[in-house]
Order: structure tokens, then sequence, then C-alpha cells
């Protein structure tokens, strides 16, 4: 199973994991993947030492591979999420091979789906495109497996809170009591917008973005990324300049013009980048 180390993907291996059991299958048929990009130098380090110590403790074997984007990326001219993705599965069928393993299993939820057919749309794909992600799908000759791809994350946080933060006022738990007031609510869609890496992405200016974010009427947590997070900066290179005024100021401007801001979070920065999540509602009158 490919963990990043985000929760969808831990929540994945210990439901994998406790099936495993119940089932009597026998031991060691989960192998716990991690792919390190190495595109946030210590984070990334320290992201593959977690499911490293997470394998080691649930009993499990952990294997690694490190790629490189950016060299790919300069030699096959693909974007940075191309190259990146392509070189995750690549990298999760030689690691399934090497245990003699077939498929792999993945952690993209109900939100990711959303996130990515609206992508789609925004790049103006036709109905195969607009389909989203499959349960089960060959991806660069690997077959690849969704479990949690009708759940949301709603559904999964609570089921990784207790594993990785015992502490109700640390991590995951946290963050959602203080950034999400309104939780619960029917209108309240729980959407970890990421503006910079959709926008960006699809070569739309943020604003546009957001404009379109706030048409659909429905409230959201989203999250602002500075220029120096490291991801973002590989979002921007090559592009024009589209994106000169991407900053906090801006971005806060821009965002109230289509939503009312409810409450924000700070969290800890990225390479001096500042990160923000904004829980939003929707402008009574956009301007």
């Amino acid at each position: 199973m490919g963990v990043s180390g985000g929760p969808d993907s831990v929540a994945l291996l210990d439901f994998l994991r406790l099936y495993h059991e119940r089932t009597g299958s026998p031991p060691g048929g989960i192998v716990a993947a991690h792919v390190n990009h190495g595109l946030r130098g210590a984070e990334s380090d320290a992201d593959e030492a977690f499911v490293n110590e997470l394998a080691n403790r649930e009993g499990l074997r952990f294997l690694v591979s490190r790629v490189d984007p950016a060299l790919r990326r300069s030699a096959q001219g693909e974007s940075p999420e191309q190259a990146a993705r392509a070189l995750r599965y690549e990298a999760l069928r030689e690691m399934a091979a090497r245990v003699g393993g077939d498929r792999a299993a993945v952690a993209h939820t109900a939100d990711d789906q959303a996130e990515t057919v609206l992508l789609r749309l925004i790049r103006g794909a036709g109905l195969a495109g607009l389909a989203g992600m499959q349960p089960r799908r060959r991806v660069h000759g690997l077959l690849v497996v969704r479990p949690l791809l009708t759940t949301t994350r709603e559904q999964v946080l609570p089921l990784v809170m207790d594993l990785l933060n015992p502490s109700p006022d640390q991590g995951w738990r946290g963050l959602e009591r203080r950034a999400l007031p309104a939780r619960g609510r029917p209108d309240l869609t729980l959407c970890l917008a990421l503006v910079h890496h959709m926008a960006i992405s699809a070569n739309v200016p943020v604003e546009s973005f957001l404009a379109w974010l706030g048409s659909l009427g429905t409230s959201l947590v989203i999250e602002f990324v500075g220029k120096e997070d490291p991801m973002v900066q590989q979002l921007l290179l090559n592009k024009d300049d589209t994106y000169d005024d991407y900053n906090r100021a801006c971005f806060e401007s821009s965002l109230k013009k289509f939503f009312q801001v409810q409450s924000s979070l700070e969290l800890p920065a990225v390479a001096g980048g500042a990160r923000i999540l904004y829980y939003a509602t929707p402008a009574l009158h956009a301007r």
C-alpha cells in the first residue's frame, strides 16, 4: 500500500491491517510503501521516518523509494504534477514487484475525487475525464485500487486522530476544533481547496478561481500557501506574470470579494512560506 504519512493513508493502512487480522489472512501480506519526492527537504525526510516508525509499530514491512521529479520534468518536458505522479506510480510498481505483489492500494477519498473532477472541468475535459478516478485501474503498469474513493475526508479523520495525536489539542484534532467551528452544519462542505495548486495547475488567475468557488454557494475551508513553499515554487516554474501578485495580502483581498471569512488558522510555515486555513461562507453580495 502507498503510504504518504497523511491522515488518509494512515487511516487506510490501519483499516487494511485490522481487516487482514480479522479475516485470518496470512501475515506479511501488507507492505507500507513510501515514495519520497524530496520536494520539501527535511519535511519529506520526516514523512519517510514517520511512515517507517508507523510500519514498525504495526509490525508491517516498510519499503521506500526516493525519486527526483525535477530531473524527470526537465528530461521529459512534463509539468511538476505529471512528473511526480509518473514517478510515484512507477516507484510503487517497482516496490510491489520486489515483494511479489501485483497491485497497490492508495488512499484517495471522495474529497480528492471532487477536486480531480473540478480541476478537469476547469481544463475543459470531456466525459471520460469528468468521470474522475476509478476504484480499480491500471496506472503505469500497476493495478491501483482506491478503497476510500466513496468515503469523505470528514469520515476518515476521526478514524486516525487518536492514532496520530493522543492529545486533543494537537495535530488534526486540534486543527479540526479550531478551524471548523461550524462542523456538522448541513451547508458546510469540508473542502481543503488547495487554491494555489488547482488555480496555478489550470493556469487560471487565483481571483478568477476564487470567484468560481464563490459561485458554488457553499461554505469551504480554503488553504493558502505562500510562494516560499517548494511545491508552489515548482508550480510557478515557467509561468508568465499572471501570478506576480501571488501573496497573502492579495489572496485575502480576493477571498473577501467572494466569501465572508468567519475564522482563520495560521499553520506552521514551510520554508518560510505562510500557510493559513480560512473558514469562509458565501458572501451575500459578491463584488
